[in-house]
């Protein structure tokens, strides 16, 4: 191999090296958990919406069959999130706040009642949060 083949294959391979290594970083965090009711019952089929509060930005999902739910590739900021399911009250909670490789899980529970009324969590953290490294 000529010198200025030598040459241009080590500029591709280490910018192939580079560009692989710049896409392997995580700039998001995930907000996953359950949601149950009083007696620690998961509840599937619960609507989750999740809302970055600088943008206004809401992203929902539905628990699957044992209760949980994931958001994932939140940006970092400042969230609520709201759960809601039939025979029970809504319930709010602000006051979350998402980091860059974060996985925030939370465990939500929903007391009995009508779905128009609404249970409103501020403060304190009483959840589990949890940094994952990859």
């Amino acid at each position: 191999m000529s010198a200025l083949t030598k040459s241009a294959f080590r500029w591709f391979a280490v910018s192939s090296l580079a560009c692989c290594l710049a896409f392997g970083q995580i700039s998001t965090g995930t907000i996953s958990g359950s949601v149950e009711d009083p007696s620690g019952a998961l509840i599937p089929n619960a609507q989750v919406a999740v809302k970055q509060l600088s943008t206004g930005e809401t992203r929902t999902t539905i628990t699957n069959a044992n209760g949980e739910f994931n958001v994932p590739f939140l940006q970092p900021g400042d969230y609520t999130l709201a759960a809601t399911a039939g025979g029970f009250k809504s319930k709010t909670l602000s006051g979350l706040t998402v980091q860059v490789d974060q996985k925030m899980n939370l465990r939500i529970t929903l007391d009995v009642g009508s779905s128009t009324e609404t249970v409103e969590v501020t403060g304190a953290l009483p959840w589990s949060i949890r940094r994952v490294r990859h």
